[in-house]
């Protein structure tokens, strides 16, 4: 097909590829020393093509489903996808792309994937069953070793945020503090707190004697909501 190649030795052989159409026949035409050797029309490629691939699964740190497009490395195009109505790629032939499909805990999606027209997911549901574990401890120390000043006359209030090990998404707390002069802190966000972490907070308390209230939320569910007695030293 007006392409050279050899010289090839006596008692040896090379092999050349020639591309097919996908729709129409392709003409080859061999030639050596002057010599026809082919003279033919292939049929068009009647091999399946290397189709696009996708696979899922629920991700609870991606609040979601996580959709792994793939375009096959043997396939000879670059490869679109649609995913809920959303449109990704193009994707080269032996390259791939996540994405996530929020779903929000408690509730159940509905994950739909095509390429060209041809479904590869059709309808597949997938229930968010994760969760955080929130909790929350709140105790006051009438101690100068706990005191975060110097010379002070009170103490400390130790708020302990914590995220159990059987959750599953990191949980966001708000702490308010109010009453004891010292310790007026919030409305705060803090967190997240990932599973099975806790963070503490320390918040000083002076020696008024007045109590310490504390209000701490979490995902809108109050988990801790107490007076506290405060403290009342004295310097030697």
């Amino acid at each position: 097909n007006g392409r050279r190649y050899g010289p090839v030795a006596a008692g040896h052989s090379q092999e050349v590829t020639v591309a097919l159409s996908a729709t129409g026949a392709a003409a080859i035409e061999v030639s050596s020393g002057g010599a026809l050797l082919v003279n033919q029309r292939v049929p068009a490629d009647q091999c399946p093509a290397a189709a696009p691939a996708a696979t899922a699964a629920l991700s609870c740190s991606a609040g979601g489903v996580l959709v792994t497009l793939s375009n096959a490395a043997a396939a000879t195009a670059a490869a679109s996808f649609d995913v809920n109505g959303t449109t990704y790629g193009p994707l080269a032939p032996g390259t791939g792309t996540t994405v996530t499909v929020t779903v929000t805990p408690g509730t159940t999606g509905t994950l739909n994937v095509s390429s060209g027209g041809n479904a590869i997911i059709s309808d597949a549901s997938y229930a968010n069953t994760c969760a955080a574990a929130p909790s929350a401890q709140a105790a006051v120390y009438c101690s100068q070793t706990f005191s975060p000043q110097p010379g002070s006359t009170g103490g400390t209030l130790v708020v302990t945020l914590a995220n159990g090990a059987t959750g599953t998404l990191p949980a966001g707390f708000t702490v308010t503090v109010t009453g004891n002069t010292t310790s007026g802190y919030g409305p705060v966000a803090k967190g997240p707190i990932a599973p099975g972490t806790s963070q503490a907070l320390l918040i000083p308390v002076d020696g008024s004697g007045s109590p310490v209230s504390v209000t701490v939320t979490s995902g809108g569910v109050t988990l801790l909501n107490e007076s506290l007695p405060g403290c009342r030293l004295l310097l030697e």
